[in-house]
């Protein structure tokens, strides 16, 4: 692809506060001058992630990650830099500069997810633009649309629903000429067969339902069947064909709906999850417009905190039976470890939030929603439902469910108020309740383990608290660089590497940027000290001073016990005693004279 301008980089680096990239992904609160929240690259219990918008960088101690905006869009997106460049520069609006290219170097050469997002946004047009064509193909899509699936014509250009012809072979021409093969065959819309090279397109005769992302850009299509679905190939016998997964569109990281439901849920505070698609379009297009579904697999943590990001509540709506319990009980968990508050709408049975608002309307959805239960109420009711005379083992082991559900949450005030509404439930005291789960025979948790920094393993304090100052201080450094000698220090951890860099950048009068260091054990360390260094540091010159001092005294020691064994030695003539007697001499007046005032 084309290099994108340094400068754009740098414009792009300047204009975009990591504190506005990063709560898009994470739940932060102010501390002090940064901010912090929990780690977005592993799973914890107490925030070890700090965000810092005045140095403009973020770092985790829990993984020992730091960085600034395109680091953190390219560990957790899964993005190469150009990529993650783009990736920030669409989301704020920002044009992107690339370097000039020869004349006939043409699209093809965009990144591999460029052209992905650029193809299904086309499709999604082109699809749409057919749906509504005053042909037999367009009638009849509306036609399906409006008397079976009973969705009106301006809704289906209000959600861009499209439909897909038999034949794309006009349309497949003007996309490779366009873009490259590799990207086609990653788009979702096309595969290959079994037998020939030549691409095939995936959807024929099917409504075309976009699926979008956070930011509202297609990444792929849930295609329903139509009376125009041919079946001439066994995979277009499915109800539903939905776009595999591609370098744009992964499955377990995707709400249907999300970027229409966000806006709606920040003000509500709570987000409607439902099973379909359809579903999920139908409450949106009936005022419920806070309302997402997942994409045909198992809900799981990926979704579950990114609706968390920005709602603290969510409501299941499920069905009642055997399915929707078992559905029930394995969600309920991944919310609360999550931070989400759960509860569930129970949907009666044979139907579903489509059919029930056709056969009825949006107040008996609503009705439903009014008399959600919350996950420990959920359980207890399946015990009600399932026991008409229910023994002491049956309350006992819904119980056991219970308990394991309040495991999931770390909060203690939350913990008492599902214990109390279970002893509601169950008709038993509340204390009796709180000390059976307290006196549970479970593994002690196990306490966090103390985080070690790889800087500390092999490097004394003096060289990490000299590089605390020097990365917040370039005068500093610059004065560092001048006077230590590389000579007093080894490079075997990447705490001396990382010293050695920086003063062979500021000897050579080049601009130290941490960014632009290609050692992730370095570059990590770098955002290390910055972290544990954050806020002004008092009399920054009297500690580098101090540093420069035990670094040289360190490494004179080192030198003296090492000219102390070659004086001992008997392998060494009378000649290289002398020499040795009368360097140890030098190093002893050095310890004794030598000063440094930075």
């Amino acid at each position: 692809m084309p290099k994108i301008k340094d400068s754009c980089i740098e414009d792009i680096r300047n204009r975009v506060n990591i504190y506005d990239l990063v709560s898009q992904y994470v739940s932060l609160k102010r501390s002090g001058a940064h901010f912090k929240g929990l780690s977005p690259f592993t799973v914890e219990k107490t925030p070890s992630f700090f965000v810092y918008p005045d140095r403009g960088f973020y770092y985790c101690f829990s993984t020992s990650q730091g960085g600034d905006i395109f680091k953190f869009v390219q560990t957790k997106e899964s993005l190469n830099f150009p990529e993650a460049v783009e990736f920030i520069a669409n989301r704020f609006g920002i044009a992107i500069e690339y370097e000039k290219s020869s004349r006939n170097e043409s699209r093809q050469n965009q990144s591999l997810r460029k052209q992905i997002f650029d193809i299904n946004a086309e499709a999604a047009a082109w699809f749409s633009e057919l749906f509504f064509r005053a042909d037999d193909l367009g009638e009849c899509a509306r036609r399906y649309w409006v008397q079976e699936r009973r969705f009106s014509e301006a809704d289906a250009k209000n959600l861009q629903i499209g439909v897909s012809p038999i034949d794309w072979a006009e349309f497949k021409k003007k996309l490779e000429r366009k873009y490259s093969f590799e990207a086609l065959a990653e788009s979702g819309l096309f595969f290959k067969p079994k037998s020939g090279s030549s691409l095939m397109q995936r959807f024929r005769g099917r409504l075309m339902i976009p699926i979008c992302d956070t930011q509202g850009r297609v990444i792929g299509f849930s295609a329903r069947k139509t009376p125009l679905t041919p079946s001439d190939m066994d995979y277009e016998e499915g109800k539903y064909v939905n776009s595999p997964e591609t370098p744009i569109f992964k499955k377990n990281a995707v709400l249907f709906n999300f970027h229409r439901a966000r806006k709606a849920a920040l003000e509500a505070g709570f987000f409607i999850v439902v099973e379909g698609q359809i579903d999920a379009l139908r409450m949106y297009l009936s005022g419920f417009e806070n309302t997402v579904a997942g994409q045909g697999t198992a809900l799981g943590e990926n979704q579950f905190n990114l609706l968390a990001r920005h709602a603290k509540k969510v409501v299941l709506m499920l069905d009642g039976d055997s399915a929707g319990q078992k559905a029930a009980k394995r969600v309920l968990p991944i919310c609360l470890k999550c931070g989400l508050e759960p509860s569930v709408a129970i949907i009666p049975p044979g139907q579903d939030p489509d059919s029930l608002i056709l056969n009825e309307s949006a107040a008996a959805v609503q009705k439903i929603l009014d008399s959600k239960l919350s996950a420990v109420g959920f359980l207890s009711k399946v015990l009600k439902d399932s026991f008409k005379n229910p023994s002491v083992a049956d309350k006992r082991a819904v119980l056991e469910e219970i308990y394991t559900l309040i495991d999931s949450t770390d909060s203690f005030v939350a913990k008492d108020e599902y214990l109390r509404e279970a002893s509601q439930c169950l008709g038993a005291e509340h204390s009796a309740v709180a000390r059976d789960y307290m006196s549970r025979s479970k593994a002690a948790p196990a306490k966090p383990e103390k985080i070690e920094k790889n800087s500390r393993q092999v490097l004394t304090n003096a060289i990490y608290d000299v590089l605390s100052v020097c990365l917040v201080y370039p005068d500093i450094a610059q004065s560092v660089a001048n006077i230590v000698d590389t000579d007093w220090f080894g490079d075997a951890s990447a705490c001396e590497r990382l010293f050695r860099r920086l003063i062979f950048y500021y000897r050579n009068g080049e601009n130290f940027d941490i960014s632009q260091i290609e050692e992730e054990s370095e570059k990590n360390l770098a955002y290390e000290i910055l972290a544990n260094s954050a806020g002004e540091i008092e009399n920054p010159s009297a500690i580098a001073s101090k540093c420069v001092e035990r670094i040289h005294k360190n490494y004179c020691k080192a030198e003296l016990d090492r000219l102390s064994k070659v004086m001992e030695s008997g392998d060494v003539d009378a000649q290289q005693k002398r020499e040795a007697l009368s360097k140890s001499s030098q190093l002893r007046k050095l310890l004794r004279n030598t000063k440094f005032i930075i």
